[in-house]
């Protein structure tokens, strides 16, 4: 279900009802591309049999996910197109191309190209853990993860959300687990160190424990970890960063109870890994520090 986590905290307690949120998404269906449209964003169905779904819950998650497309049109088509025609006028009729009318081809261009270019394709999950009062979506993309909860919002009405990262200060927090790790956390061999002066300066590590001398050194002349990979009671394995970003995610669990039914499966996978991901954001948050007149 997740391969990635960009978390958020809801600022008031979660009121919405499961039917309220499935009208709210229902109001944004998938939908073709027009000729003209470069993009665009719509709540994914969950599809079981002859049903069709807004939105998946039971235990205090709520899991639903967003379809977006998008028109790949190179630039440097674009470019060469609109340059191929300026040289075909040049040639033709002996005079320079102004900057007004080089805007002019190169709209007139796109919307040629525009109706034939290629449609990229994408879903992204998101979940609601009503008991945590938490929202997280499935990307390593702030950009991204903010459209989603844009969207959401446009869906909802209002939307009162702050992510962690702005809540708790993760930056010399995970420099201080290399010492004292939390209880089911483990740190593992897969980390950067930057400079806590300049943080151009980078170093990448894989396969080097984080205890050697090259990394003793590293921190003695005060560089600080940027991101580290890690095993969270041998059920996760991520890598958590100085943003609150948690990437790459692998789980390694599994419903006791699998059926025949494949939906189910799925369905019950999706709700475990959630309360797996919402025990590791409750681990990091309680051992680490809070921002001062945010949280």
């Amino acid at each position: 279900m997740f391969r990635n986590a960009v978390s958020y905290s809801f600022n008031e307690n979660f009121t919405l009802t499961i039917d309220q949120i499935e009208n709210a998404l229902s109001t944004k269906p998938k939908r073709s591309l027009s000729s003209q449209e470069i993009e665009s964003w719509a709540a994914e169905e969950f599809i079981k049999g002859d049903d069709r779904y807004c939105l998946d819950a039971t235990n205090g998650f709520i899991l639903f996910k967003f379809n977006i497309q998008t028109r790949v049109l190179p630039a440097q088509v674009v470019n060469k197109a609109v340059n191929d025609k300026i040289e075909i006028i040049k040639e033709k009729e002996q005079r320079n191309i102004s900057k007004k009318e080089r805007a002019e081809i190169k709209e007139n261009i796109l919307f040629e190209l525009i109706p034939r270019s290629f449609i990229k394709e994408k879903c992204v999950n998101c979940m609601v853990s009503t008991n945590d009062r938490r929202l997280i979506v499935d990307t390593q993309s702030f950009a991204m993860a903010d459209e989603i909860t844009s969207l959401l919002r446009s869906c909802l009405g209002s939307l009162a959300i702050t992510p962690l990262s702005a809540l708790y200060h993760i930056p010399e927090t995970i420099t201080q687990w290399r010492n004292k790790p939390p209880a089911d956390i483990e740190l593992l061999e897969e980390f950067q160190l930057i400079s806590s002066l300049d943080r151009t300066i980078k170093v990448n590590h894989k396969n080097t424990s984080l205890y050697s001398n090259q990394v003793n050194e590293h921190i003695e002349e005060g560089m600080i970890l940027k991101y580290v990979r890690m095993s969270f009671d041998e059920k996760i394995e991520f890598t958590l960063d100085d943003l609150f970003l948690l990437r790459k995610i692998k789980f390694a669990v599994e419903p006791e109870n699998k059926t025949e039914d494949e939906y189910e499966n799925i369905q019950s996978q999706a709700f475990l890994e959630s309360k797996e991901l919402n025990l590791l954001l409750d681990k990091i948050i309680a051992n680490i520090s809070s921002i001062p007149n945010r949280a």
